[in-house]
């Protein structure tokens, strides 16, 4: 994917290619050391970022390119594919690669040094933008820096404390709504 690219070259970042357990292509943008990961990105149609949906989430569990079947990027595909995108991106609000979001308060720089740039790149280029961070979010006051970043944002639902739900916890039949 040439924006993978494009950021891996102005940023000094490295890309990684996999497949996923079903076959379909996935490009990773990490750090160097692979501390931190930016941006993930998987597609099954018309290689072309216009026709995908950006989801800005939490932080990444892990590092591990292509490794393992994860349900919640199986539920981002299936309702984003069920929408007609051709393909997922996902940034987080912590690019720190970690399983335990309370590790992310312990971190000396758990957001990552270009992740904002990379919010900025991806927000403005994608069909649909939808923030499911979760209730975690709220960390550092990160989802508030960040919700303007967003372009047009929606999300499938608000936690009790406002936050965006995580698409893991929602209804398959719950439709977006305008984020914040």
């Amino acid at each position: 994917m040439k924006e993978f690219q494009e950021l891996a070259a102005e940023l000094n970042l490295t890309v990684k290619a996999a497949k996923s357990p079903e076959g379909l292509e996935e490009r990773y943008l990490f750090s160097h050391d692979e501390s931190y990961r930016y941006a993930f990105t998987r597609w099954w149609g018309r290689l072309s970022i216009e026709n995908f949906w950006l989801w800005v989430m939490l932080n990444p569990a892990g590092n591990k390119p292509g490794t393992r079947r994860r349900p919640t990027l199986g539920r981002i595909v299936d309702r984003s594919m069920a929408h007609g995108a051709a393909g997922v991106i996902t940034i987080n609000l912590f690019a720190l690669c970690t399983p335990e979001p309370d590790a992310l308060k312990r971190a000396a720089d758990p957001i990552g040094p270009v992740n904002d740039l990379v919010i900025n790149y991806f927000t403005d280029r994608t069909a649909k933008t939808v923030a499911a961070w979760g209730s975690h979010g709220k960390i550092n006051q990160r989802s508030t820096t960040v919700q303007p970043l967003l372009r047009s944002a929606v999300c499938l639902g608000k936690t009790s404390s406002g936050e965006p739900r995580h698409p893991l916890y929602v209804r398959r039949d719950v439709e977006p709504e305008p984020w914040p």
